[in-house]
């Protein structure tokens, strides 16, 4: 079986960034909903806030923090794209490959926060 490959970045703000490419034949891309929170500490110990390009993931996909730092591309059904990184655990949703993200990614994707959930669909980014 092909082993994942890894790669750490430090952002301006100190940031260790994981990047980590599926193993191959490992599902590339997954299909959930986006819902928005606001942000704050996070469970990967950082202070982030509502205009920062971040997101919680599901405990699945958390991993007991494994996650932390990883870079998710993140499309929305209008077409429109961003990247954010996994700071956070939501606090579990319907299914594994749900997300939330920040108010400025959630509008990123094309979705207006008054619509509260938007269909996306995501996959794991090298930055």
């Amino acid at each position: 079986m092909a082993q994942s490959r890894e790669a750490t970045t430090t952002t301006q703000a100190g940031r260790h960034i994981r990047h980590l490419l599926p193993a191959h034949g490992a599902p590339t891309s997954f299909q959930g909903t986006a819902t928005w929170k606001n942000f704050d500490l996070d469970a990967c110990g950082w202070a982030s806030n509502d205009n920062e390009m971040v997101a919680a993931v599901s405990p699945a996909v958390f991993a007991g923090g494994g996650a932390c730092g990883r870079t998710l591309a993140v499309v929305g059904s209008s077409g429109q794209s961003v990247k954010v990184q996994v700071v956070d655990q939501s606090m579990g949703g319907p299914g594994d490959n749900d997300l939330e993200l920040s108010p400025a990614a959630f509008q990123a994707i094309g979705a207006p926060l008054e619509m509260k959930r938007a269909s996306v669909t995501w996959s794991y980014s090298a930055g």
